[in-house]
């Protein structure tokens, strides 16, 4: 996967990131910074036509996660001692089939404190099957949650076109993560990062989850991913926790994050 760096200087460990990080998946290769994790072969992440895709079929599942992670072979953790900035660009056009009611797609992005989601905080767009006055109806809507101890939070939610751009940023002094659809929907956790996470580090994740809708090539995708700022620690440790192949930071139990707004 080319990685396009611009001004990155590496000052021992961390390493702090002047100018821009950006994977614009140009090249159709998972890069070495990612982990693909998926649940079921009905839903998946694919890097080709210069962007990952999101590719769904029908299913009777609609918790499966297909996402990227940052805990790759050189893996990629934001501290949380310095400001971030995060990035990627959406684009989610249609689904192709009419499934039955409680099927949900969406795309999402997130940070979290471990591989198994018990601390961590997501923003998607989704799609969602439901019944209005007896009809079955698809809507859409960007939705922004968290956990904390295992427990969900659905913090906000909004009706938002797309495509778009999510942008996740940290104030270090202050203890805010803001996650925001730039222009629309957005949620600030205010003490909660150092406060209540505990978390030194942080991982990054996007992909797919849900199930149930049918997307092909040029439906639902990601680009240009970007880290516009913040220090990077590698943290050779978690390579230990790959095993956890099931387990991801954007686990399927943040169960809010899969009810759209209604329209």
């Amino acid at each position: 996967m080319r990685i396009r760096i611009l001004s990155l200087v590496f000052v021992l460990s961390p390493a702090w990131v002047w100018g821009a990080f950006v994977d614009d998946f140009n090249d159709n290769t998972t890069g070495p910074q990612w982990t693909v994790l998926t649940d079921d072969s009905s839903l998946q992440v694919v890097e080709q036509n210069q962007r990952l895709e999101v590719l769904s079929a029908p299913s009777n599942h609609p918790n499966h996660d297909a996402l990227y992670l940052s805990n790759g072979s050189s893996p990629m953790l934001l501290s949380t001692a310095d400001d971030f900035e995060i990035s990627i660009d959406y684009n989610f056009n249609q689904v192709r089939n009419t499934p039955s009611v409680g099927a949900s797609l969406g795309l999402v992005f997130g940070v979290g404190r471990d591989l198994d989601g018990t601390d961590s905080a997501a923003i998607g767009f989704f799609y969602q099957r439901i019944s209005i006055l007896s009809s079955p109806v698809t809507i859409t809507g960007v939705a922004i949650g968290h956990r904390t101890d295992d427990v969900s939070f659905l913090d906000a939610s909004g009706i938002d076109p797309n495509p778009g751009t999510f942008r996740i940023l940290y104030n270090a002094s202050s203890d805010i993560l803001s996650l925001q659809r730039v222009g629309g929907t957005s949620y600030s956790l205010h003490n909660t990062v150092r406060g209540v996470w505990n978390a030194s580090e942080l991982l990054i994740s996007f992909g797919g989850r849900g199930d149930g809708f049918q997307t092909q090539s040029g439906d639902a995708y990601f680009d240009n991913f970007t880290i516009h700022s913040g220090t990077i620690v590698p943290e050779p440790t978690t390579m230990s926790l790959l095993w956890m192949g099931t387990v991801i930071i954007l686990s399927r139990r943040i169960r809010p994050l899969t009810h759209c707004p209604h329209s």
